[in-house]
């Protein structure tokens, strides 16, 4: 709590960020209640996003006591310690081994129709606006 409190009192920068709501989250679901006071101070500078986690659904899960945070926290899955690191991230794309692909046709050259028109030229359909204005836009 000592940490989050240095968070919240000025080691992190006061302005609205989505680690202010992850603070004011993990403080609630920690039953943080020394940090409320700091937590009321970070939704008044409007640090915290009202509509990712209102102040009603902070205090309510802070008034839970700190007794019932052991069972909350075996009970989410967001919280598990990660007991087999190579089931948990086997899945990211860094870990498979991508064998290279048959060489492809070269790509079609696109063929201009007639002469490239300039952005600060006149434009071809006559309004006698320059291009990028006009059909370049």
């Amino acid at each position: 709590m000592s940490y989050f409190a240095r968070l919240f009192r000025g080691q992190l920068a006061r302005q609205p960020a989505q680690v202010w709501n992850e603070l004011a989250m993990c403080s609630a679901y920690l039953c943080a209640d020394e940090l409320i006071d700091d937590i009321k101070q970070a939704y008044r500078e409007e640090l915290i996003d009202e509509s990712y986690v209102g102040l009603d659904e902070i205090e309510s899960d802070i008034a839970l006591g700190k007794d019932s945070v052991p069972s909350r926290l075996e009970a989410d899955p967001n919280f598990q310690l990660v007991e087999d690191t190579e089931r948990e991230m086997g899945w990211w794309a860094c870990f498979h081994r991508v064998e290279p692909k048959a060489p492809s046709a070269p790509p079609v050259q696109f063929q201009r129709p007639g002469p490239k028109i300039g952005r600060n030229e006149p434009c071809p359909c006559g309004s006698g606006k320059k291009y990028k204005k006009c059909c370049g836009a």
